[in-house]
């Protein structure tokens, strides 16, 4: 038997001590963190969660959780808890007597290993390319399908320092900042409305009955297949390249912002109305606040469709831009270009992914939570 108590609570007066029984760790655990759940529903306050040290759960609080041995006759087995403070751990010899699995198991905590475990699918897939080349190059040297990482480190080198002897630009530099205009301002327009659009909806149930249908059923069209008419309508220029950018996201940010706002405790209005807050005040001092980081959340999920829509675009019609590149060199089967290019467009998109998700740990801590900062949100 496994037991677990508190030490003396100063977060919940009178001072008590609390005895937790269980017959293996992790049920002790599980126990432990259901407790710790009514506490803090109790208490309103937060009380640090379980991390990990060699083995040991613990909670960093002196004033929280505590392990130590429980000696009472009527408790039978090895006690693997120990008590301890912040000015000293278990001693070396009782560390290890609590196993948690670092890999493989519900309850597993890679901790450190985080990094190697996540590292191993890029190592595997290098891995396996790097022999393909080689096979291939072994067998003709001019392989033109899989080029060798020398092939293609010396032609983004040369993209990326030497200028376009009929344009006088630097490709991969003019490329990138032309697909990222056309990107951000797609998205940041789709954003806007999105914001608009969802948050009024949910709010008032007239411009709810009157728009929610229509955006429903303009949510259904493929955005790729009205192309032809943008370009039609607004010509080869980059307007309807940023047009079919905010087309293809700009409803996936309304329904998520519209279902998020309706998701808000009904009993806030109630409360803000009471106090003598307007219909605006309860939409844009109260809900607003609230669905900003839901917002920025739902554009780092439409990231992936935008840049979709924008290589597409720019394959169809432009005269630069990343997507445009591609499908140039793609004529001349120019792989040491073409995936050199893929692997650049895959970092700005996680680079854009990473930074929106600081901003919002930032400017929202509340919303963040534990979730970003130990899971990687």
């Amino acid at each position: 038997m496994y037991t677990a108590r508190t030490a003396n609570n100063i977060l919940h007066p009178p001072q008590r001590r609390v005895v937790i029984m269980a017959s293996s760790p992790c049920e002790l655990r599980k126990r432990i963190q259901i407790s710790v759940c009514e506490e803090q529903l109790k208490t309103q306050t937060r009380i640090p969660w379980f991390n990990t040290i060699k083995g040991w759960h613990w909670v960093s609080n002196v004033a929280g959780w505590k392990f130590e041995p429980h000696t009472d006759s009527e408790i039978s087995g090895d006690i693997i808890f120990y008590y301890w403070s912040r000015e000293g751990y278990p001693p070396k010899e009782k560390r290890n007597m609590l196993k948690v699995p670092r890999i493989f198991g519900l309850h597993a905590e890679p901790g450190n290993l985080r990094w190697v475990l996540a590292a191993i699918p890029f190592i595997l897939v290098l891995g396996v390319y790097l022999v393909i080349a080689d096979a291939r190059h072994a067998i003709n040297t001019d392989d033109k399908i899989f080029p060798t990482f020398t092939q293609m480190a010396d032609a983004i080198v040369r993209l990326a320092t030497e200028e376009d002897k009929r344009t006088g630009q630097i490709l991969l530099w003019a490329d990138t900042i032309a697909s990222l205009t056309r990107l951000l301002a797609g998205v940041g327009l789709a954003a806007i409305v999105g914001l608009v659009l969802g948050l009024n909806m949910a709010v008032f149930p007239g411009l709810r009955a009157m728009l929610a249908p229509f955006v429903t059923m303009l949510s259904i069209i493929p955005p790729l297949a009205m192309l032809s008419i943008l370009f039609i309508a607004f010509g080869v220029g980059e307007e309807a390249k940023i047009v079919l950018i905010f087309i293809g996201t700009v409803f996936t940010i309304t329904r998520d912002i519209y279902l998020a706002t309706l998701a808000i405790p009904v009993e806030q209005t109630v409360k803000a109305l009471t106090l003598g807050a307007s219909e605006l005040g309860v939409t844009y001092r109260v809900m607003l606040p609230q669905i900003l980081p839901r917002l920025v959340g739902t554009v780092r999920l439409a990231l992936g469709s935008a840049w979709l829509f924008l290589i597409a675009a720019e394959m169809i019609a432009a005269t630069e831009g990343l997507g445009y590149r591609i499908g140039l060199v793609r004529r001349y089967m120019a792989m040491d270009i073409i995936i050199p290019y893929v692997a650049w467009i895959t970092f700005l998109g996680f680079t854009l992914d990473w930074s929106l998700r600081i901003i919002t740990g930032w400017l929202w801590p509340w919303y963040t939570g534990d979730n970003i900062k130990k899971k990687g949100g």
